[in-house]
């Protein structure tokens, strides 16, 4: 699987955790374009530095968790 895919599964994961899947919720939030968010959800494009550290930031989570796939996360915490 490449990185933007699992990036993109990763932060479809955290959306659906933290705002029951409610896309436009976590772009007000973050704050991010709701089309660049899609994009991102998509696995057509990469965030810019600050937006990615924003994104860290708002769901509380090392940038490592964007970019393995989060069971490894999980069975590691367990």
């Amino acid at each position: 699987m490449r990185t933007l895919d699992i990036f993109g599964s990763n932060l479809r994961e955290m959306i659906d955790r933290k705002h029951g899947g409610n896309v436009s919720a976590a772009a007000r939030e973050l704050p991010v374009n709701r089309t660049q968010l899609n994009r991102y959800l998509e696995r057509q494009s990469w965030p810019r530095p600050d937006v990615l550290e924003r994104i860290c930031t708002h769901f509380g989570v090392d940038g490592r968790v964007l970019l393995q796939p989060l069971k490894d996360f999980e069975k590691e915490g367990a």
